[in-house]
Order: structure tokens, then C-alpha cells, then sequence
């Protein structure tokens, strides 16, 4: 059985993943240990510098419990990052919720008012 690897980077590429308990770990136990996927997937796909803003419970409209943020909430502070590139996952968090495509552009707005980077969102 033959592996495929993404080629060896000299160049820093920087990731900001916005999501939920999808990445932020506790929905894919224990095949992966949690608060990894970011990490795995962008080793496979050459990426060597990402950055997770994922908390589980939250989306693009719902902020979870407590003090945590929405999905657009978190740009600002992803920016700081400069990102080469946007990862952006969809939310079961935001089921109820009306508006959430205004939201999602919303977000998609934000992140382009900062970066010029592509957006991956799944």
C-alpha cells in the first residue's frame, strides 16, 4: 500500500479554521484524539501553520453557552493570523435559527474586508 504526502514546504502556510465541536474535538473521538483534525488535515494538505477558532456548541448564529462567539465573532481575532487560507465548516449548532445565510455572508464579508485569502468552506 503506497501513502500520498503533501510535498515538503519551505514556505509557512497559515490556516485559521472557524468552526465548531467538528474541530474543536469532541464529535470525532476516539479514532482522533480531540482538537487534532486541523492539525492532521493540514499536515496531509502541506499546511504547517494552523490555527483552530473552534469551540464546540457554537455556529454561524448561535454563540453556545456561556460567554463563547459566533462564527463571525471570531474573525477579528483569526486576522491577526494573517491567514493564507480560510477554513469555515457549517453547523447542526445553528439548526432553529433563522437568518443564518445573512449570517454566513455576514462572516464571509468579515473575513474578506481583512484578507484577500481563498475561503474553504464546508
Amino acid at each position: 500500500i503506497d501513502t500520498v504526502w503533501a510535498p515538503p514546504s519551505h514556505d509557512d502556510v497559515t490556516v485559521a479554521w472557524i468552526s465548531d465541536s467538528i474541530v474543536d474535538g469532541s464529535s470525532y473521538g476516539p479514532f482522533l484524539a480531540g482538537g487534532m483534525l486541523h492539525q492532521r488535515v493540514g499536515k496531509l494538505l502541506g499546511w504547517n501553520d494552523c490555527w483552530s477558532f473552534a469551540t464546540g456548541g457554537t455556529g454561524y448564529k448561535n454563540p453556545g453557552a456561556g460567554s463563547f462567539y459566533t462564527y463571525r465573532q471570531r474573525v477579528a481575532e483569526a486576522l491577526t493570523r494573517n491567514p493564507d487560507v480560510w477554513v469555515l465548516f457549517g453547523s447542526t449548532n445553528d439548526i432553529g435559527y433563522s437568518g443564518i445565510e445573512a449570517e454566513a455572508l455576514a462572516t464571509l464579508q468579515a473575513i474578506r474586508a481583512g484578507s484577500r485569502a481563498p475561503i474553504i468552506v464546508l
